[in-house]
């Protein structure tokens, strides 16, 4: 399949993982970093990436996806005829301003501009574009290759047009696109996360808990069922009544949980070296890498898993008898 073009600017981990997906989705990429250093090793750093996602037949025609990106000596070549160019510069307000603008300058007008930025407000790197009803936050998550969520929100002058083709491509690229309907500082994703590891910080500080045994209250119970379930679906699961009968019963005990919960505590050194120390034990320095690697390939079964098809809940043993 061949689709339109792709650009990818900035070349850091985003934005080989966003070079991965458009090249395995039939885009032709063509990468640009104002860093030499990233650009040589980006191509490395996707062929390395597309071997072992080979290896776990998640990707096929490896040398077809691969000969589909190419690296630009300008940022007015890279965008050419760009039917969506993903910016990736680092995360600052000054960095993501001055990339927009600048690639808003040098892109055809019907280019979807999309950000990976992950926290900051539209209407501030947005604030110098060339053509804003254009512009459009499409936030990933870390590999982009592997984790399927894309946050998407517009920016004040966005068009709905925008949105809806930005939606559709991501949709192209087998991501999971979700639209919020306004900003907030850090956007849903993270600030779920942030409300979680605050938590998990306060707790260890006030000596409640080990950072090991914190760790596996996810790894052992929560993580398990929100992994293909979320908060809102396993609550209805909970209850014979469904959603509306465990709001009645545990409303008010959340309730009481939420004002006693130090999720904005400042992080206590003390628990930063504890969880630090925990985290070494686990895994030193020199092999942190390789548990990046492990990760990965944790993340990639999970795929293989979900693409077999329907989960196995018995149902496939009661129609074959």
């Amino acid at each position: 399949m061949s689709l339109g073009k792709a650009a990818i600017v900035g070349v850091g981990t985003i934005g080989r993982g966003w070079a991965l997906l458009y090249a395995k989705a039939g885009y032709r990429v063509s990468l640009f970093d104002p860093s030499v250093a990233a650009m040589d090793a980006a191509l490395g750093a996707i062929a390395t990436s597309l071997d072992d996602m080979a290896a776990f037949g998640l990707v096929r025609g490896r040398d077809k996806i691969m000969a589909r990106i190419s690296i630009a000596s300008t940022l007015r070549d890279a965008v050419a005829d760009a039917e969506i160019i993903q910016e990736s510069a680092p995360e600052s307000l000054d960095a993501k301003r001055e990339a927009i603008a600048e690639i808003g300058r040098e892109a055809a007008p019907l280019s979807i501009i999309a950000s990976s930025c992950s926290s900051l407000l539209p209407a501030d790197i947005f604030q110098d574009a060339a053509g804003p009803d254009r512009c459009i936050v499409a936030h990933p998550f870390n590999p982009p290759h592997l984790v399927p969520l894309v946050e998407l929100l517009a920016g004040p002058a966005t068009s709905d047009e925008t949105i809806e083709r930005t939606r559709a491509i991501m949709l192209q690229l087998d991501q999971a696109p979700i639209i919020l309907r306004k900003p907030v500082p850090g956007y849903v994703a993270n600030r779920l996360q942030a409300a979680v590891i605050n938590e998990s910080m306060h707790l260890v500080a006030n000596g409640v808990i080990s950072p090991d045994d914190l760790d596996l209250c996810m790894t052992e119970s929560l993580g398990r069922r929100w992994a293909f379930l979320g908060p809102f679906a396993t609550m209805d699961l909970n209850a014979d009544d469904g959603v509306a009968g465990y709001a009645r019963r545990f409303r008010e005990a959340y309730q009481e949980l939420g004002r006693d919960l130090g999720v904005a505590e400042p992080w206590e050194e003390t628990a930063i070296a504890a969880v630090t120390e925990a985290c070494r034990a686990r895994t030193p320095m020199l092999d942190l890498r390789s548990k990046r690697e492990w990760r990965d390939r944790q993340l990639m079964w999970s795929l293989v898993r979900s693409r077999l098809g329907p989960r196995d809940d018995g149902t496939a043993a009661k129609e074959k008898a």
